[in-house]
């Protein structure tokens, strides 16, 4: 889920419209290198809605974007995910972890009508994304369990949002991410 509240905005020549939520999917394949470390690759894609407060859009709960990227993370387990006789990983174990790492894609925002019947463009390109996570594991079982995690991307790219003359190549976007994990 998209924080709008600790989110950035996407920009208009008439003006800016706030992140208000959103979501976010991800699939992935990770590696544990060791008992405290770990590495993952994975594909992730946004949508985000948009303030429905804007003041020059037509239909402003309409206003949307979306983005798909490939990202690399490194995990840092804050308490042995192992048990020290083997490789049989912790059940019913909270193991808190941070991350970071980096994601590149594409985002498209949508094509928006305005209050003085101006269509505007939504811009569409390419960004890269630093990342940084922080959350708590629980494993049910030595295969299956669940990440809650805090998610920090930092968009950057060229012209985000719609219509021409825009200056912003920045969008700070927070996630909170409910993942199911499994090991194999």
């Amino acid at each position: 889920y998209t924080l709008g509240f600790l989110s950035g905005d996407a920009k208009s020549p008439l003006g800016d419209s706030g992140i208000r939520d959103g979501y976010s999917v991800s699939v992935g394949l990770g590696l544990n290198i060791s008992a405290y470390v770990r590495t993952e690759i994975n594909f992730q894609h946004n949508g985000f809605r948009f303030d429905k407060d804007t003041e020059w859009a037509a239909a402003p709960h309409e206003l949307s974007a979306a983005s798909n990227a490939i990202s690399g993370m490194l995990y840092f387990d804050l308490r042995s995910r192992y048990n020290p006789t083997g490789d049989v990983v912790r059940k019913r174990t909270l193991i808190p972890f941070v991350g970071i790492g980096i994601g590149a894609g594409r985002f498209a925002f949508d094509n928006a009508d305005t209050d003085l019947g101006i269509w505007i463009e939504g811009r569409r390109g390419f960004f890269a994304a630093p990342r940084a996570d922080a959350g708590i594991n629980f494993m049910f079982t030595d295969t299956w369990g669940i990440d809650l995690a805090y998610q920090y991307q930092m968009y950057i790219a060229d012209k985000f949002g719609w219509g021409g003359g825009i200056k912003s190549n920045v969008i700070n976007v927070s996630n909170i991410m409910a993942t199911i994990r499994v090991n194999f």
